[in-house]
């Protein structure tokens, strides 16, 4: 680990994950966001030149072992379940792996460019606004909960929609969180995502509907299920 300089972001969802009840999974899911890259470079393996972009880090099991003072057994077993439950990808060949962190620039990162001519600080303005006006409203985070969908879905559905919002409204109203709208995409953007028939649904029409509640309770059988394995 050569750079030990910057900071990372923990969203207070965390509290309510499997991940936090797991204190060695917490410690190999916070050695994740620590060692993923803030900014692309490359690294040089044997004779290779290998491109790490932002959210990226190069490892290999006794390496992760030797970092997390855990056995190798244990480290790659924890690494698997952060795969499986989405929170990261492994990429492996015969010599290191490379780890990706799911969803790295939405929640890491301090700004997102919508336009090339803006400056800077024009962005923050614009995305403080945006908070701003969401919280003087009704508290609800529309923005962040279609941002989300839209990573996890690959489209491009507005937060400003005003069918899209009182969907969501309406569930906020019947006291679902924020964590539960993450839950359900998730749940379906696996389930869903590839398939022809049932991609086209990965919409908020369909998963913020009146089905959500029966959407929510699936997902937490299946991370039941998956909790139960480990």
């Amino acid at each position: 680990m050569n750079n030990r300089s910057g900071f990372i972001k923990l969203d207070r969802c965390l509290l309510d994950k499997h991940i936090f009840n797991n204190e060695k999974l917490l410690k190999v899911w916070v050695w994740c966001l620590l060692r993923a890259n803030h900014k692309p470079s490359k690294e040089t393996i044997g004779l290779r030149e290998i491109d790490i972009q932002p959210g990226e880090f190069i490892t290999g099991r006794f390496k992760a072992a030797e970092e997390l003072k855990m056995k190798p057994s244990t480290a790659w077993k924890y690494l698997k379940w952060l795969e499986k439950n989405q929170s990261i990808v492994l990429k492996s060949d015969n010599k290191f792996t490379v780890v990706s962190i799911v969803n790295w620039e939405f929640y890491q990162m301090k700004k997102y460019k919508s336009n090339n001519k803006m400056t800077t600080k024009e962005q923050q303005n614009d995305t403080d606004k945006n908070v701003k006006n969401e919280k003087e409203k009704d508290h609800i985070p529309y923005t962040a909960i279609v941002n989300y969908l839209n990573e996890k879905s690959g489209k491009n559905y507005s937060f400003k929609a005003n069918k899209t919002r009182n969907l969501i409204k309406a569930r906020y109203n019947e006291g679902f969180t924020e964590n539960d709208f993450i839950k359900v995409i998730n749940a379906k953007a696996a389930a869903w995502k590839g398939d022809p028939k049932m991609e086209k649904y990965l919409r908020p029409e369909t998963l913020f509907s009146g089905k959500f509640d029966r959407y929510l309770n699936e997902a937490s059988t299946t991370e039941r299920r998956v909790k139960k394995s480990y």
